[in-house]
């Protein structure tokens, strides 16, 4: 094509060049720069997953510092859904699964521990801290309703009533519901659990002042327990390739902190991947 332009080029400097010559050097001209766009594209596609595999294995690495490993494992497996050859992402797998498997055992053996001593609330304190990190664990799902239920009706509010006052109000919220299942008109429970209220998020005063001292952190939507289930919502999306979903997600938990990087970065990946599978 490049040949044939200069040729085409020579007819018409020349003045030989017809309207049917003309068309042609347009099409050639055309065609050339498609051509030069579509060997640029791939650059830039490169350049983009790069940003977003490197962004993706920051926060995987954040996260199980902090011993969230399934939000860690989301991310992870988004990494080698972009690049199965991604050998950091599956160092961190295996790091994940270790660490979280060494976490479960300890806590596993805590309980018993515990149990062996009659603490009773140590031991389901363990138990529930080895479903946070596998909720379907079968062992400690199995552990804990046995234990459960050799606790008398009284036992197991006290059990509820002293995570309240030891600010553990999630842990006693888990306890007043286990209470709910075998006596739903339970009047101390419910009384507990109105007091408790719903999970707290963070209010638009706070958001404003974190907004003004600087970018939101991960920290931060942690512990925001409204918005920081979106954010993982939207990690899984992205996940199964749901783009756009994803999207409408993460711009929930812009809208509560506009001073989110981690999130910015997350929209802005996954409408390049959205714009390059429409492309396709």
């Amino acid at each position: 094509l490049d040949s044939a332009l200069i040729f085409y080029g020579r007819a018409l400097f020349f003045g030989t060049a017809d309207q049917q010559l003309k068309n042609r050097i347009k099409r050639i001209e055309r065609v050339l720069a498609e051509q030069k766009e579509s060997k640029e594209r791939p650059m830039a596609d490169i350049d983009a997953q790069k940003i977003l595999i490197d962004s993706y294995l920051e926060q995987a690495d954040s996260f199980i510092k902090k011993n969230y490993y399934v939000p860690a494992l989301e991310l992870v497996t988004l990494v080698q859904r972009l690049d199965n050859a991604n050998k950091i992402s599956f160092a961190l797998e295996k790091r994940i699964q270790s660490e979280r498997e060494n976490d479960i055992k300890k806590y596993i053996q805590a309980a018993i521990a515990a149990e062996q001593k009659f603490d009773y609330a140590a031991a389901l304190d363990s138990y529930y801290k080895v479903l946070e990190l596998d909720p379907f664990n079968k062992l400690a799902m199995d552990y804990r309703k046995n234990l459960f239920k050799q606790l008398s009706l009284t036992k197991k509010i006290r059990l509820g009533i002293s995570s309240y006052q030891r600010e553990n109000k999630s842990r006693a919220r888990q306890f007043f519901e286990d209470v709910l299942v075998l006596e739903p008109d339970n009047e101390v429970a419910i009384d507990y659990l109105e007091r408790i209220g719903k999970p707290k998020s963070i209010t638009k005063t706070q958001s404003k002042s974190i907004t003004k001292t600087g970018p939101a952190t991960l920290e931060t939507l942690q512990a925001d327990q409204k918005i920081w289930p979106l954010y993982l919502e939207g990690l899984k999306l992205m996940r199964d390739k749901k783009y756009q979903e994803a999207i409408k997600v993460w711009e929930k938990v812009l809208k509560a902190y506009p001073n989110s990087p981690n999130t910015i970065n997350n929209i802005n990946q996954a409408r390049l991947r959205l714009k390059a599978e429409q492309k396709n």
